[in-house]
């Protein structure tokens, strides 16, 4: 970039004039109607000797090298505190927007490409503070237009970083390469998408200015303006350029509007069919550079397509970095989108851990209060608790500890258990499950024993009462009577046992009953 020009001028190295002094001199000259080349040296001096006696006899008596004798070439020092430049005559002409008495210079034989400090000639000077007049005289006079400075800047260059569109279009008019590069590789686009001027944006574009080229960060126009919130700019260039092309690093344009919180770009975009899961060398996407940096608008806008829980390559999710760095309203948005609160990264880390470590209390209520497991311990076997220093945070994980270990097999509580009506009681371990199975198994066994014995004596009191009342009432004969005292009785004493045991199935009822009597009864 060109500085400016000092408040002195000094005339040899000890010799001193005001800056004011002569820039008021030498723009005097420029408005003599008949100024011309064979009487621009004479007036210069002619005003010298009425300002200064003595400076004018030393410009006479000194004369660099490659002076023809008229001191028109004549080197100047420039002097900026401790540090001494030099100028030539032509190039304070540049300065001060004195086109005519450069015009009257070049004809009587000024360097028109003469160089000072970095490598800065007139036509860089003139195009850097917009003096039109001065940069169409030395465009029309044969001077090289493309000429670098010592950072390889173009008077182009120049001309579009302070959006003086006229002498933008008086180079480019002139055969100035719209594409050339700087040092830095930036081309003129770049200049101009930097600083936001739509404008010449424009200018450059419809020249033949490629949209898709890269500096030496392999950053695009797009990439510029997107990083500066150029939302004018950006709007001209995603109409042409790649929404999606890689600088350095691998980032994108939506990486560097998101990292800097800019929505608006981060939208156009977006809309533009920017990829809002692209990842930069580190894995990371637009949405870890947003929730890092706390831009919660660009965050609310990301999430509506992007993948709230993709890992960079540390294995950590967009959660782990808002709950480390305590960004508490993204770590909520977050999880209304579906981030895992228990993800754990590449050290087997959740977002509790990097919370409760950092002292971000917030965050770790919120984490808490929506299912964070403060029992998960990382590669080192330590549990959120045993990260933190803070007793806010501690009090808090111990009392979710507390909790947790009232919690049954089924992840309810004895609250949730009573709750629920269709539970009656607590399900039991498995080893008082099994003794619960054994006892009933004996119990029936024993009810069964029971049953058997009624069933035998009601079986055999009932076949006497049967046989005696048979034998008073009937003239049967005495077999034929225990036969049917022996079938009642069985009867009898079956229905016992059915109903001194009831849930013994049917199957366990006739297995009771001799086949040969079953027979007989049906």
């Amino acid at each position: 970039m060109l500085k400016d020009i000092t408040t002195k001028l000094c005339i040899l190295s000890e010799e001193v004039m005001e800056y004011d002094k002569f820039m008021e001199i030498l723009k005097k000259i420029n408005d003599l109607s008949d100024l011309s080349k064979d009487n621009i040296v004479e007036k210069i001096k002619a005003k010298l000797q009425e300002e200064d006696p003595d400076l004018c006899q030393e410009w006479e008596k000194s004369k660099p090298d490659n002076d023809s004798g008229s001191g028109i070439n004549y080197i100047f020092t420039i002097s900026r505190g401790q540090n001494s430049k030099e100028v030539k005559l032509l190039h304070l002409a540049s300065y001060w927007n004195c086109a005519n008495v450069a015009k009257a210079l070049i004809e009587n034989g000024a360097d028109i490409n003469a160089e000072h400090d970095n490598k800065i000639t007139p036509l860089h000077i003139a195009a850097h503070y917009g003096h039109e007049d001065v940069v169409t005289i030395l465009t029309g006079k044969g001077v090289i237009v493309d000429a670098k400075n010592g950072d390889g800047w173009t008077s182009l260059h120049f001309a579009v970083e302070k959006n003086h569109e006229n002498v933008v279009n008086t180079l480019i008019g002139k055969g100035a390469k719209v594409n050339a590069e700087n040092d830095k590789g930036w081309a003129p686009l770049h200049l101009a998408a930097r600083e936001g001027h739509k404008d010449v944006v424009d200018i450059l574009i419809k020249k033949g200015a490629k949209v898709n080229a890269q500096n030496n960060k392999r950053y695009t126009p797009l990439h510029i303006a997107a990083k500066e919130n150029r939302i004018e700019v950006v709007k001209i260039l995603v109409e042409k350029a790649d929404v999606n092309a890689k600088g350095i690093k691998d980032k994108t344009p939506l990486h560097l509007a998101a990292k800097k919180g800019h929505k608006d770009v981060v939208d156009i975009l977006i809309k533009k069919g920017a990829k809002v899961n692209a990842e930069n060398d580190d894995r990371c996407t637009a949405l870890d550079l947003a929730a890092e940096n706390n831009h919660i608008e660009v965050v609310k806008i990301l999430v509506e397509k992007a993948d709230v829980n993709i890992k960079d390559a540390d294995r950590w999710t967009p959660l782990h970095v808002a709950a480390e760095n305590g960004h508490e309203d993204i770590v909520k948005t977050l999880i209304a989108k579906g981030a895992k609160v228990n993800a754990k990264n590449g050290d087997r880390r959740t977002p509790l851990h990097l919370a409760a470590e950092n002292g971000k209390i917030k965050v770790v209520e919120v984490l808490l209060h929506t299912e964070a497991d403060p029992s998960l311990k990382d590669v080192d076997g330590k549990t959120p608790r045993d990260l933190t220093k803070y007793q806010g945070i501690i009090q808090l994980l111990e009392e979710a500890e507390k909790k947790q270990t009232l919690k049954n097999e089924n992840k309810k509580t004895p609250k949730d258990l009573t709750e629920n009506k269709d539970v009656m009681q607590l399900p039991e371990k498995k080893e008082e499950k099994q003794i619960g199975k054994n006892a009933i198994v004996k119990e029936k066994e024993q009810s069964a024993k029971n049953a058997i014995v009624k069933g035998v004596i009601v079986c055999f009191v009932t076949a006497v009462i049967v046989g005696v009342a048979l034998a008073f009432a009937t003239a049967l004969s005495v077999p034929a009577i225990i036969g049917l005292a022996a079938g009642s009785a069985l009867i009898v004493g079956a229905g016992q046992y059915i109903m001194s045991k009831p849930k013994t199935e049917m199957k366990e009822v006739k297995e009771l009953v001799p086949r040969e009597t079953e027979k007989a009864l049906t």
